[in-house]
């Protein structure tokens, strides 16, 4: 092979490798938890209802909220933990009421970044973070946070919307604190 024809085969070898690239999620998260401190299995969790994200540019997210608090939810309960969703965010109230009703823990989440882009010819990818902090509901005090961030593809050409990272942002963040194994990854 001559030596034009292989660097004609290397650009071109490279200009394909470019939208894999272009294509490539990212993620990061952060866990801080009180030591010694395992939820057993089986530990009933209340879940506070959760605010909808409010994105920067456009306001509330409509919706998110309550997908978010399902999400906390359904996860809980297919890991073995009886969960209940509140109708309450506020965290004293929650407390007072789980304690009522019996539960041992109580999960309080907020959307801390929320970014659908709607476009996917801007080349701004959606973003979303989920903080979830857990709370000891007889002692009253906070045992664990987690914190999860997924930022899509800025080459994703497909139009998307933000809550796509939903069921990752959720089984990584409570997969922390109840110390499950994450197995839930979006594709950008």
């Amino acid at each position: 092979m001559n030596r034009r024809l292989r660097r004609l085969l290397a650009v071109a070898a490279a200009g394909a490798a470019l939208p894999l690239v272009a294509c490539t999620a990212t993620r990061s998260s952060n866990v801080v938890v009180v030591p010694g401190k395992l939820v057993p299995r089986g530990a009933k969790v209340f879940v506070l209802a959760v605010a909808d994200a409010q994105q920067r540019r456009k306001g509330a997210a409509a919706g998110s909220g309550l997908a978010v608090g399902v999400g906390l939810r359904d996860a809980l309960f297919a890991q073995g933990f009886p969960p209940l969703l509140g109708d309450t965010s506020e965290l004293e109230t929650g407390l007072t009421e789980a304690s009522h009703l019996g539960y041992d823990y109580l999960v309080r989440s907020s959307m801390v970044q929320w970014e659908d882009n709607a476009t996917q010819w801007n080349m701004n990818p959606d973003i979303a973070t989920l903080s979830v902090a857990l709370y000891d509901v007889s002692r009253r005090e906070l045992v664990a946070t987690s914190t999860h961030t997924v930022e899509g593809s800025p080459g994703d050409y497909r139009a998307r919307t933000t809550d796509r990272f939903i069921p990752e942002l959720v089984d990584h963040c409570l997969g922390t604190l109840f110390s499950w194994t994450p197995t839930v990854v979006t594709g950008r």
